[in-house]
């Protein structure tokens, strides 16, 4: 399942303080850790919509549940505890059915759940088309296959297509849990990949201004799922 909120549905949030009180102990203290009073706000909401979407599949009180992380590269060498990585949450001492991911981009929130158990994975990205846009974007992030197949198109289907790529491997390694530290992304090639693949955004309310849109307002988005055995 995918949620997006735009900025413009976001209008009809509580304030940050009174999210702040839905979150927990851990997650407040990584609030207060953030300096910048825009990051800080834009992590309280992503994190509020996360826990809320999840309480709802659920049907529980979002406050009852304690939020965890997990990141493959940091328990390989032991390290527990990272305050980064898949999002999870704890219901009592057990983790909740569901695989999780989030994305933010220009004030809007992606949000995925995956029913666990199988032991699929997913990860969701969402990316700003002109973000991709400055010269050299494609020799350090697509592999060779993909700059061949973005290289006659238009400009604007191109940088369209750039960003979409780019979505499908921010996707793909949010999934797979390594993140793109230490990987060449011009290694990952994602064209034909059937783990991950666009995700087709809902048009925007009539009205709503450039950072609400789709990717007509400059966002593509992508999901992926990893199987138990990639």
């Amino acid at each position: 399942m995918l949620r997006l909120y735009r900025p413009v549905d976001q209008d009809r949030l509580p304030s940050v303080d009174a999210m702040l009180t839905v979150l927990d102990e851990d997650e407040r203290l990584r609030a207060d850790r953030t300096e910048c009073g825009s990051a800080r706000s834009a992590f309280v909401t992503g994190r509020y919509l996360l826990r809320r979407f999840t309480a709802e599949l659920l049907d529980v009180d979002p406050r009852t549940m304690t939020a965890v992380s997990s990141c493959p590269s940091c328990a390989a060498r032991g390290v527990t505890g990272p305050d980064h990585g898949r999002p999870g949450y704890l219901l009592g001492d057990a983790h909740v059915p569901l695989e999780l991911s989030l994305s933010r981009s220009r004030g809007a929130v992606l949000l995925a759940a995956l029913p666990s158990g199988n032991g699929a994975r997913t990860g969701v990205d969402l990316e700003a088309v002109d973000d991709v846009g400055f010269e050299g974007f494609a020799d350090v992030a697509l592999t060779p296959a993909e700059r061949e197949a973005v290289r006659e198109l238009p400009q604007e289907s191109g940088l369209l297509a750039r960003a979409r790529l780019w979505a499908r491997k921010e996707a793909l390694v949010k999934a797979l849990g390594s993140g793109l530290t230490g990987r060449d992304p011009s290694t990952l090639d994602v064209l034909h990949d059937p783990r991950t693949g666009d995700v087709e955004l809902p048009a925007p309310p009539r009205g709503a201004g450039a950072a609400d849109g789709d990717e007509q307002g400059g966002l593509v988005a992508a999901v992926a799922v990893v199987p138990s055995s990639p």
